[in-house]
């Protein structure tokens, strides 16, 4: 049962007002509570985000190592090679 239900139900039974009110603070603190839950729940979310994100680039900086060892262990051979042609 929702609290709007619960309201009414006070009201029809006549209890006073008070209970209404107290009814809204519980709603209150029960929206506080969920809105507390779905910034925890966002915070995580962009904590796993960035780890991804530093995972990736950290995959990124070691494929470029790796691609410049093998340009220059290229380029090292090409020019090894020109030099035998040449002389």
């Amino acid at each position: 049962m929702d609290l709007s239900k619960i309201e009414e139900n006070l009201f029809s039974f006549g209890e006073p007002k008070k209970e209404c009110k107290s009814s809204r603070i519980l709603r209150t603190f029960d929206d506080e509570a969920q809105a507390m839950k779905s910034a925890r729940n966002s915070s995580r979310m962009l904590e796993e985000a960035t780890a991804t994100g530093t995972t990736i680039l950290a995959k990124y900086t070691e494929q470029r190592d790796h691609l410049k060892v093998a340009k220059h262990k290229y380029d090292g051979e090409a020019l090894i090679m020109v030099d035998l042609v040449v002389n």
